[in-house]
């Protein structure tokens, strides 16, 4: 039995080599640029902008692009000289982002199987699409093709136990697709026996809940996972309103990737790189393969410093910019087109409003600007050709 803790990445170079084909491989880690001796590749531009090419793209989008790509390996590096990862507060961020990205990675290796085995098995229920002589029923085909997806999605639940603190939860109840009320979770509280009131007026107690879950176990098959580190656990306890705790918000969603993830592995689909290079399929028609690629391939603790740096220099959240009243009134006074809105009920307090807040912006892209000259004229750049 493998038991899973959501620590950093699910080994990254496992995902970056089962998760690409060859040429999307060669492709993401072409060197676009390199900052004090640290190489950027071209699959973190699509971070950037998931519909950016770096083959067809000009060259005024290309430098903008990199120009950013650099940037965010500037303030990476300060965020480490600085040693931001050291902070026990920004840490927990960290922990928490590392175990989103994680539990990322499970659903899109749980997508793709799924839409894999759905197009290998199911897409037409026994019959290719070349003309045989014979008109096929398209309609009768297709729905023959669901009823025998939905078979086999009943017996991967059927034949995946889940189990809590080695307790088996049903098969039924694991594959319920309920959004509105979880069933999965009611009988997770009932089985832990956490009490939640259901008035929307009663919030429960948060730390009573995150005690609660602590220590216990979930089994997936042959993988154990701490009930405690699952972002959807963490998600749960630090929504005050109670909303997520009374309707699980998804968890048997969470359960079904991570039965699908079972039966991914034990079919050797993880593996496969042939049979996973159509990732891209997994999320066709949504530009999703790309996108998919860029953040199996990213690092969350990188990104988390990045704005833990930015956040420490007050240059995160515009909100966070004080601005005086003085420098409002100037802005109401050089923003003249708008004086029609002065006229409306409650129109002069919604344009300081809206003003103060493009100034607060216009101030904080100021500051970051010039932070990022500073450090790139103290870093060694070279663009690559």
């Amino acid at each position: 039995m493998t038991t899973h803790r959501f620590t950093p990445l699910l080994a990254a170079a496992w995902i970056i080599a089962t998760t690409c084909g060859l040429d999307a491989q060669v492709a993401d880690n072409k060197t676009v640029a390199t900052v004090n001796g640290t190489a950027i590749k071209a699959i973190q531009l699509l971070l950037i902008d998931a519909g950016f090419d770096l083959e067809t793209a000009t060259a005024e989008s290309k430098s903008a692009i990199i120009d950013q790509a650099i940037d965010r390996e500037l303030l990476y590096q300060e965020a480490k000289r600085q040693k931001l990862d050291q902070d026990p507060q920004i840490q927990e961020v960290l922990a928490y982002r590392a175990t989103l990205a994680a539990e990322r990675q499970l659903e899109y290796l749980a997508t793709a199987f799924r839409q894999y085995y759905r197009q290998e098995h199911f897409s037409s229920t026994g019959h290719d699409h070349a003309d045989d002589g014979h008109t096929h029923d398209h309609e009768t085909h297709t729905k023959e093709g669901q009823a025998a997806h939905n078979e086999w999605v009943k017996s991967v639940f059927a034949t995946t136990p889940v189990q809590l603190n080695g307790e088996i939860i049903p098969a039924a109840v694991t594959s319920s697709q309920s959004k509105q009320h979880d069933l999965a979770w009611l009988v997770v509280r009932e089985m832990l026996e956490i009490k939640v009131s259901e008035k929307p007026d009663v919030a429960p107690d948060m730390a009573a809940v995150a005690r609660q879950l602590t220590g216990h176990t979930l089994t997936v098959g042959k993988t154990t996972y701490d009930f405690d580190d699952l972002s959807w656990t963490q998600m749960l306890t630090k929504d005050q309103s109670g909303g997520r705790l009374r309707s699980g918000a998804g968890f048997s969603y969470l359960l079904g990737s991570l039965v699908f993830v079972e039966a991914a592995r034990s079919e050797g689909f993880d593996k496969d790189p042939d049979r996973f290079d159509s990732l891209d399929y997994a999320f066709r028609g949504q530009n999703m393969g790309a996108l998919a690629r860029a953040q199996l391939a990213s690092d969350p603790v990188r990104l988390g410093l990045i704005d833990a740096i930015l956040d420490r220099k007050g240059m995160l959240d515009p909100s966070k910019i004080e601005i005086s009243e003085a420098d409002i009134d100037k802005a109401v006074a050089e923003n003249t087109q708008y004086k029609n809105l002065l006229l409306q009920p409650n129109g002069k307090a919604i344009l300081r409003s809206v003003l103060a807040g493009r100034e607060k912006s216009t101030r904080m892209g100021a500051a970051k600007a010039s932070y990022l000259k500073e450090l790139r004229s103290k870093a060694k750049i070279e663009i690559a050709n």
